[in-house]
């Protein structure tokens, strides 16, 4: 392989001239065409043997992420955690090596072959064992109730989430890499055969679904069992729209005079500070490892990357429908909507919205959560002002109950004028159905 691999080095080096004027072409055939391809039982052998010493030196150096002790400490060290496995960069390695293998047979038949009797046996290998890795990861996750206070919980969930960041992001490089892989098989493939379908394509398929699927188990756990169970978001989400919808003289008998005195100093609802605090200190461990990739000077940092930002932007999008879901209403439990309750919702939001500063996304559902959030608590004045210039929109009775969107539907043109009024108020990001459902239910 070393003789082969040097020779067609040396003759693409001297293609344009030919080396001491003699045609490339005339060059000896390769060695692994001589002595591998006419044999197929030698030619399986070997390809069984490069296959099980790829999988032995992958095994060696799997994750050595382990169970969270019953004291609670965490077996990874924050300032050491790594921005990739070494896993990973060693399967990138195995891989080139097999690729360089493979490229070695002039044979079409033999180089898929081997891709499909090394590499993907390769390939399905580490994803077993990154598969293996992130259920390790996910039971550290629920191991503890983060939510109480005790010392160093906060720096287990840090060093958890950093764990997480790692593996996606060393899955997305692997998916990566082997796509490089089948670029280069490719071109020299084509040449040929066309029609010719690589055997990694759905090799390549799975990798990247893994890794969407690693961000959402993460985000799955971590909104559903640690934010909306243990701290406490589904009592918010059950009791937000009845806060909403109460009466303000029910309201102020029902809590008394000190609620009167605090009325006008907003704050963030007792029961959304645990969920506020689990949250940031995720969001503060996506950074940690965004500030590592800014110090790398590497040409994959762009993909280094991914982890942060894939958690970062799922979990804007998981919080972001649960604040929706409150805004819009689709289940009929706030039917009316008073401007104290609004205002309260309204700081809520706001206060989970700042934490996703970083995010890459401009209209995710948290956005849009905002944005129904500051039309449910606009003062009395702009809210009239809208309704009445929709209302001139469709020559309504400005003094009438309600809108309705068959109004607005049965034009094209009042229609986009609508949503374009709606933009300019800075509530674009919502329907005009999902507007004009909120400002019918405001009281």
């Amino acid at each position: 392989f070393l003789f082969d691999d040097l020779l067609k080095k040396k003759i693409e080096s001297d293609q344009g001239d030919g080396l001491f004027g003699i045609d490339p072409m005339l060059y000896p055939v390769r060695m692994t065409d001589t002595f591998l391809t006419p044999r197929e039982d030698l030619l399986s052998w070997w390809m069984g043997d490069e296959r099980d010493m790829a999988i032995v030196r992958l095994k060696k150096l799997k994750p050595s992420c382990q169970p969270q002790t019953e004291e609670g400490s965490s077996p990874t060290n924050i300032a050491n955690q790594q921005l990739c496995p070494p896993i990973t960069d060693l399967f990138a390695a195995l891989l080139y090596s097999s690729r360089s293998k493979a490229n070695a047979f002039s044979d079409l038949r033999s180089q898929q072959m081997y891709v499909a009797n090394v590499v993907a046996p390769l390939c399905s290998e580490y994803l077993e064992l990154m598969h293996g890795e992130a259920t390790l990861l996910r039971q550290r996750l629920l191991a503890r109730d983060t939510t109480k206070s005790y010392s160093g919980s906060d720096e287990i969930l840090t060093a958890n989430v950093l764990e997480w960041i790692s593996m996606i992001t060393g899955v997305h490089m692997a998916g990566h890499a082997v796509l490089r892989s089948q670029i280069t098989q490719n071109a020299e493939s084509d040449q040929i055969h066309p029609e010719h379908h690589n055997p990694l394509d759905g090799v390549i398929k799975s990798i990247f679904a893994f890794g969407d699927a690693m961000v959402d188990e993460f985000v799955s756990a971590f909104v559903e069992q640690i934010m909306m169970e243990r701290a406490k978001l589904a009592g918010y989400t059950m009791r937000a729209p009845f806060l909403i919808s109460e009466h303000p003289h029910e309201h102020h008998e029902r809590r008394g005079q000190r609620e009167k005195d605090v009325k006008y100093t907003l704050t963030l609802s007792p029961d959304l500070n645990d969920s506020i605090h689990v949250l940031s200190v995720t969001l503060t461990a996506c950074q940690i490892a965004a500030a590592k990739v800014n110090s790398v000077d590497s040409r994959t940092a762009e993909m280094m990357y991914f982890g942060s930002q894939s958690i970062e932007n799922s979990l804007s999008h998981a919080v972001g429908c649960k604040f929706l879901d409150i805004g819009l209403d689709p289940m009929g439990m706030c039917p009316e909507i008073y401007l104290d309750g609004a205002k309260q919702f309204c700081h809520d939001v706001c206060a989970f919205k700042h934490l996703f500063q970083h995010t890459t996304s401009s209209e995710g559902p948290m956005e849009r959560a905002v944005a129904a959030s500051r039309l449910m608590s606009l003062d009395e004045s702009p809210l009239t002002a809208l309704r009445n210039a929709l209302c001139a929109l469709i020559s309504s009775d400005t003094g009438s109950e309600a809108l309705f969107i068959s109004d607005f539907a049965a034009d094209s043109r009042l229609l986009e004028e609508a949503e374009s009024m709606l933009d300019a108020k800075g509530f674009g990001s919502l329907a005009l159905e999902e507007a004009v459902s909120i400002m019918n239910r405001r009281c």
